[in-house]
């Protein structure tokens, strides 16, 4: 009589990640050598209620990673996560991954000592690209408390530092289709403003004049997305 072979389901996630191949292949150098499907169970796991970012880096086309930090079992596994991109799908995506035999592993272990000592993260240069990341920061709806504890600087330094004025950016039909499937799902506005890089406050003002000005609109829009959402798998594209 042969064993019956018994599957494990897939966990589902409230909100999910397009974990990258390049991402898989990094956690598999850098974590561990698990299947790349474990890879990918693993990291959705850590970025269900990850915390606050421990990082936040400029990529080369200019745009912001929040950086994450999850554990497997005493490994440290630091996970950078774009905004969604259109390239993969509604999600946000991971592009890599970084292990404790990273610099900015290092950089944070360092941090952390030296606040532990002296009370303060370790003095260093301000830069363009630092202002650059905590005006990107502010628009995404930090606070500038949380912006230090990021950017692992004092708090009176960043509202020094931050840039007078922010350009607009005007919604597209897009965005505006993300974050109303987004709360449809119950995600809270500070977490959908995040994801859209916007502040909590742009997304509620918008939900408002969508409401007054839009209304019958905005109820197809709903209907049509409640019945996406009847049929939607998640689970069918991991």
């Amino acid at each position: 009589m042969r064993p019956r072979v018994v599957k494990r389901a897939k966990p589902q996630f409230a909100r999910y990640h397009f974990i990258t191949p390049h991402a898989v292949d990094r956690f598999r150098a850098r974590v561990a050598d698990l299947t790349p499907d474990d890879v990918i169970t693993e990291l959705n796991g850590m970025l269900q209620s990850p915390g606050l970012p421990v990082d936040a880096e400029l990529r080369e086309d200019g745009k912001l990673a929040l950086v994450y930090l999850g554990w497997l079992g005493p490994e440290p596994v630091y996970i950078p996560v774009m905004p969604p991109d259109g390239q993969h799908g509604d999600w946000p995506y991971v592009p890599t991954i970084y292990g404790k035999e990273s610099k900015l592993h290092a950089i944070l272990v360092r941090a952390a000592a030296h606040k532990t000592e002296h009370g303060r993260f370790p003095p260093r240069p301000w830069t363009e690209t630092d202002g650059r990341v905590l005006a990107a920061l502010r628009e995404r709806g930090y606070t500038f408390r949380e912006c230090a504890r990021i950017m692992r600087r004092g708090r009176e330094t960043l509202r020094r530092r931050l840039p007078q004025g922010k350009p607009y950016r005007r919604w597209t039909t897009a965005e505006l289709d993300r974050v109303i499937k987004s709360r449809l799902q119950g995600l809270p506005l500070r977490v959908i403003a995040r994801g859209a890089g916007r502040s909590a406050n742009a997304v509620c003002v918008r939900f408002h004049r969508l409401r007054r000005s839009r209304r019958a609109e905005l109820g197809q829009l709903l209907r049509d997305l409640r019945g996406e959402d009847e049929t939607w798998n998640p689970t069918s594209s991991a």
